[in-house]
């Protein structure tokens, strides 16, 4: 049992998710393991030389286009996880460019899925959903082969340094206190200033908040681009839980509708 599963076990029939929602990320999440394990055998992507020089300059590492994945494998996945949200979702997903569709999403060009969706008749959370969930072992493989070469003290930007996505929830760091962003596709972690909005990058303290709902989860918030992220503040933990950020994200789920309700978005 992978810890994603033993947290999801541990949270499973709380208030916070339902058996339904746990049954479905536990065989999400073992079907991303299943491929991440073949995954690691394969040689997906050569560390440029420049990797140091494109940190400085703010260019995340990697590019969807040049990871050598087959093609049959990216369908392979994309069809399991389809597969199974048709078992909770009577929506079928067929007659996509499934690389143009990911290559879109990572790069957060939401107009093409606005027109897709329109065009498919399919919603388009659900598409950025299983685009999301098909690249994710793939960029998490990548992702863990480079983490040590990328010198984190050069990367304080609002997204990911490896594959330049955005970031799916925020924490404080027990020891110092000091914030980091988790990527909401490779899994990376990186640091962030406590006194800066994710989202516009205002440092103005007039427009930057946060709110308690629950601790030790906050919601930080930026009255300028009503952009919100959820942060979790590990030196309110008394006890040694386990964290990880993609289920501490669907666990306050609630704190997204709070936020939406004050005004705030995921930008």
């Amino acid at each position: 049992m992978t810890a994603l599963e033993r947290k999801l076990e541990d949270l499973e029939g709380s208030e916070r998710i339902s058996k339904e929602q746990a049954g479905f990320y536990r065989r999400l999440f073992k079907i991303q393991a299943e491929y991440r394990k073949n995954l690691e055998k394969e040689s997906l992507f050569q560390a440029p030389k420049s990797l140091s020089e494109m940190i400085k300059k703010g260019l995340p590492v990697v590019k969807f286009g040049k990871v050598k994945i087959d093609e049959t494998c990216l369908k392979s996945i994309f069809k399991d996880v389809c597969q199974l949200f048709s078992n909770f979702n009577s929506q079928k997903i067929e007659g996509l460019d499934i690389k143009e569709l990911i290559e879109k999403v990572i790069l957060d060009e939401k107009d093409y899925l606005e027109r897709l969706s329109n065009k498919l008749k399919i919603d388009k959370g659900l598409l950025f959903f299983v685009s999301i969930n098909t690249v994710r072992p793939i960029f998490e493989t990548v992702a863990c082969k480079l983490r040590d070469s990328i010198d984190e003290k050069l990367w304080f930007r609002n997204y990911c340094p490896v594959c330049g996505s955005k970031p799916l929830f925020a924490r404080l760091k027990k020891e110092e206190g000091k914030k980091v962003l988790q990527c909401a596709i490779c899994n990376t972690e990186w640091q962030f200033s406590r006194i800066k909005c994710v989202w516009c990058g205002t440092e103005d303290p007039k427009d930057l908040r946060f709110f308690w709902a629950d601790e030790p989860y906050r919601v930080d918030v930026c009255d300028k681009c009503k952009g919100y992220i959820k942060t979790l503040d590990e030196r309110k933990i008394l006890d040694d839980r386990e964290i990880i950020p993609q289920i501490e994200d669907l666990a306050t789920t609630y704190l997204d509708i709070l936020a939406v309700k004050e005004g705030y978005h995921r930008l």
